[in-house]
């Protein structure tokens, strides 16, 4: 018998960030997405990643929350 879809298994997501054609702080996670998990990867992950000041682009997810993003990224001059 086929196994159905989404029956018996655990998801797995990933969030990262992109610069050419590598990811860059790959997280990968087993709940929905939340603004708090994606603040804390943001701060946690992506940041400390970048070694120089980069132009960060993000589409319009509810989780992305930009003013607190702005908050988070603004010591890092990004």
């Amino acid at each position: 018998k086929a196994k159905i879809s989404g029956k018996g298994y655990r998801r797995i997501s990933l969030v990262a960030a992109q610069i050419g054609n590598k990811l860059v702080a790959p997280m990968t996670y087993r709940h929905t997405m939340t603004a708090a998990l994606f603040e804390a990867w943001f701060e946690r992950c992506l940041l400390p990643a970048l070694d120089r000041k980069s132009v960060i682009i993000l589409d319009n997810a509810r989780f992305h929350r930009m003013k607190v993003l702005q908050e988070i990224v603004k010591p890092s001059g990004h």
